[in-house]
């Protein structure tokens, strides 16, 4: 998630367009990288007898809010004016969501 907080964050602020294009590229495509694990940590959370259930209810929160960041997302740039302050709420979203993932991570050891 770090990867993406970076590929974005950097492509929002280079004035290069092919540079920028580049690391928006990267960092959105890393987000593939993320779903896996995070798969994996919910067979480590959730109790056996509840894997259907806890899935069930992560991906309907993960499609809910989805369908919510557009909306935040055109909030924040009507606001600023900018759509680069758009994409530092993507930055802000994947970070969170990486230091989330790093203390359940920790706290799992």
């Amino acid at each position: 998630m770090l990867v993406v907080s970076f590929g974005v964050l950097f492509g929002a602020t280079l004035s290069n367009p092919v540079i920028s294009t580049i690391l928006l590229s990267l960092g959105i495509g890393a987000l593939g990288f993320a779903f896996p694990p995070v798969w994996t940590m919910l067979q480590d959370i959730v109790p056996s007898n509840a894997i259907g259930v806890g899935s069930g209810v992560m991906n309907g929160l993960a499609n809910g809010f989805s369908a919510l960041v557009p909306l935040a997302i055109g909030f924040v740039i009507h606001i600023t004016g900018s759509y680069a302050y758009g994409l530092y709420f993507l930055v802000c979203c994947s970070a969170l969501s990486a230091l989330i993932m790093l203390f359940m991570t920790i706290k799992g050891r």
